[in-house]
């Protein structure tokens, strides 16, 4: 398997205190997949869910290409 394809979205999370309201905003790694093809359609599943907490538009798929035993983004 000389390449991935890794599926990232931004994620956010609201948490409400008695005092104040803290966000955290985190580039989460949805999954890892051997195929384009299965990598883009996890990527659309996860735009088209209503109850996803990840920003609209913040669904990509990156490619990795296998270096002498390391992944590098391509």
């Amino acid at each position: 398997m000389n390449k991935i394809f890794v599926v990232v979205g931004i994620k956010h999370f609201t948490q409400t205190e008695i005092y104040h309201t803290r966000t955290e905003i985190i580039q989460h790694i949805i999954g890892i997949y051997s195929t384009k093809k299965h990598a883009d359609e996890i990527a659309e599943q996860i735009e088209r869910a209503r109850e996803a907490e990840y920003f609209s538009g913040s669904i990509e798929v990156k490619e990795y290409q296998l270096h002498e035993g390391t992944y590098f983004p391509v």
